[in-house]
């Protein structure tokens, strides 16, 4: 895990067999002439604390963090960035000599398909009504989502549906106090039946569907991310649009589903690669060009 120069370079998750970041992230470390060699660095739930024990005795540490770790880092580091702390969410960690600092690209990796969320929210001014989500999921994608809506609407209704309620409510919390004065509703749901009440029965808002569970990526390409909330084909002509945070494969089962029913689709290829270049240019200290890391992933993901 360790490498030769006493560093820890890497992403660290639960499972990372789906992960293009590390061989990315050994891409631009050619790239850019750098000798750092990134892994995926598998650790359990109960294996964290001592990995963070062993993270404190490096010179140097560049990570990604993914599921199910990216609240559960902050208690480690000395310092969290403000779009960390907005988002109570950690996907980049550096530093080194037991100082760690934390960041999210995952944000503004959400949002950089910014014509597509201005869309939504164009649709619904033409109407005087406020755009709507449906946003599946608790984790840390969850939360980077509900910052970019916040961001990019400053109004409207964002409603959640998650298997982990009582993950989902301390979610909410943390939004309703840290976004105290924002014109957006907080809604969490623990049944689709309460989501639905919440999100149709107001207006005729034209409504965004998100999926930020990591169901259907690669390898478990297949599955579908509807079917654990229930939702049915019925359900899911009420969404005009659709986001799936899953980048592995290109084009998911749930973007194939939604087109399907008729809804604009976009994939989580955007949002990876502007988080990848966020994540190099705070580890490399130079930032690589998006069409770089584009071609590089689109590139890799056709292969696989």
């Amino acid at each position: 895990m360790i490498s030769g120069d006493g560093g820890i370079f890497g992403i660290i998750g639960e499972r990372l067999t789906h992960s293009l970041t590390p061989r990315l992230m050994n891409h631009l470390a050619v790239l850019f002439n750098r000798s750092e060699h990134f892994d995926a660095i598998e650790v359990a739930t109960d294996e964290l604390p001592g990995f963070f024990e062993q993270l404190g005795q490096c010179p140097k540490v560049f990570l990604n963090v993914t599921s199910p770790f990216k609240e559960r880092v902050i208690g480690h580091l000395e310092y969290i960035s403000g779009d960390a702390q907005d988002a109570n969410s950690v996907n980049i960690i550096a530093g080194g000599q037991g100082r760690l600092r934390g960041y999210n690209a995952d944000i503004e990796g959400f949002m950089s398909p910014s014509d597509f969320l201005s869309e939504i929210k164009w649709e619904n001014e033409k109407s005087n009504l406020p755009p709507a989500a449906l946003i599946l999921g608790s984790g840390g994608a969850a939360s980077a989502a509900a910052v970019g809506l916040i961001r990019a609407w400053g109004t409207g209704r964002l409603v959640f549906l998650a298997r982990n309620y009582e993950k989902l409510r301390n979610r909410i919390d943390h939004f309703r106090q840290r976004y105290s004065e924002s014109h957006l509703e907080f809604i969490p749901s623990r049944f689709l039946e309460e989501a639905r009440k919440e999100l149709f029965h107001k207006d005729e808002s034209v409504r965004l569907l998100i999926n930020a569970t990591p169901v259907g990526q690669w390898p478990q390409a297949g599955d579908d991310p509807f079917e654990p909330f229930g939702l049915t084909d019925e359900d899911l002509k009420e969404f005009k649009y659709y986001y799936d945070a899953v980048y592995n494969p290109i084009y998911t089962a749930g973007m194939k589903r939604m087109a399907s029913l008729g809804a604009k689709v976009i994939g989580g290829v955007d949002w990876f690669c502007r988080q990848a270049v966020l994540s190099a240019e705070i580890f490399f200290d130079q930032r690589p060009s998006e069409d770089e890391v584009r071609r590089f992933v689109e590139t890799e993901l056709l292969r696989t």
